[in-house]
């Protein structure tokens, strides 16, 4: 099939884009990479009567590496964060989970904003961004807001984004020196979505007792979701009995949805098995780091 017709126009500064955004509204749809809107079009399950096409927005492009943060314009590509990324150990979730995010050719159009924005539970950047934490800069034509990732998903596809905004960048949250990562996703192949996946973050003190704790699930509900109760496990060591006891909770608390391939007791299991895995991915990364860095 192809697309029913629509007007286009290809904005050459913000202003124009957040003029265009206040215009047409919902109507409108923004064209980042056009790996996800491009196919909902061809089949025509969206229909927008307006393309804004914003690839030539040079302030939605830039990686900027600050003190607490690194910035991320809405039109970086994938591939680009990912080189980036394998860089410096401090981004390596960042760099785990860009590694399950499609196919080489998606990944060279694919824009980091787009996917975020996009908020398809199974995909992997919405997991990362919830994960990790940091704010989403969101911009109209009378200013611009920023909304923590906690905040930011709503529903399947859903976000705080209004139809006259425009998420020009996402902040991603600098993680500490000693902290450790992990992530895990079950897919029907390499660089499918996720039916269920996993991304931890796990810091712990000198005596090797667990700190801070960031788990996040995807595919298994309708946004990414942090798990909770982790505070349990704060000021002690690594315990397999108490640990497994955490994620049995985690996993027996999750209501997650099934089709006609996946039913929703096995994708259930799977997102324990892959919460379980990423967790103590993240736990041994931790430990290497306090060898690596003791006075950090």
């Amino acid at each position: 099939m192809k697309p029913a017709g629509f007007d286009y126009f290809r904005p050459e500064t913000l202003d124009e884009v957040l003029s265009l955004l206040d215009e047409f509204g919902a109507d409108a749809k923004i064209l980042a990479g056009g790996q996800s809107l491009v196919p909902l079009m061809n089949m025509r399950l969206a229909q927008p009567q307006v393309i804004i096409d914003i690839n030539d927005i040079a302030e939605a492009e830039d990686i900027k590496e600050g003190y607490q943060e690194l910035e991320v314009g809405a039109l970086v590509r994938q591939r680009a964060l990912s080189r980036y990324t394998g860089k410096d150990s401090t981004w390596e979730l960042l760099r785990l989970g860009l590694g399950h995010v499609g196919h080489p050719q998606t990944q060279n159009r694919g824009t980091v904003g787009g996917s975020i924005a996009h908020a398809d539970p199974s995909a992997e950047l919405p997991l990362l961004f919830l994960t990790m934490g940091g704010e989403a800069e969101i911009w109209n034509l009378h200013g611009s807001r920023k909304v923590p990732a906690e905040q930011f998903f709503q529903f399947v596809f859903s976000t705080v984004v209004q139809p006259h905004e425009f998420l020009k960048a996402i902040h991603w949250k600098r993680p500490a020196v000693q902290a450790g990562f992990g992530f895990y996703e079950f897919s029907r192949r390499r660089g499918d979505f996720a039916i269920a996946s996993a991304a931890a973050i796990v810091e712990i003190d000198r005596q090797k007792c667990l700190t801070r704790i960031r788990l996040g699930l995807g595919g298994v509900a309708s946004t990414p979701l942090l798990a909770e109760g982790v505070d349990k496990l704060y000021g002690t060591t690594w315990s397999t009995r108490e640990i497994e006891g955490w994620l049995t909770t985690v996993r027996s608390d999750l209501d997650p949805p099934e089709d006609s391939m996946v039913k929703a007791d096995f994708r259930r299991h799977l997102a324990g098995l892959a919460a379980a895995k990423a967790f103590s991915s993240a736990y041994q990364s931790a430990f290497k780091k306090w060898e690596e860095y003791p006075d950090a």
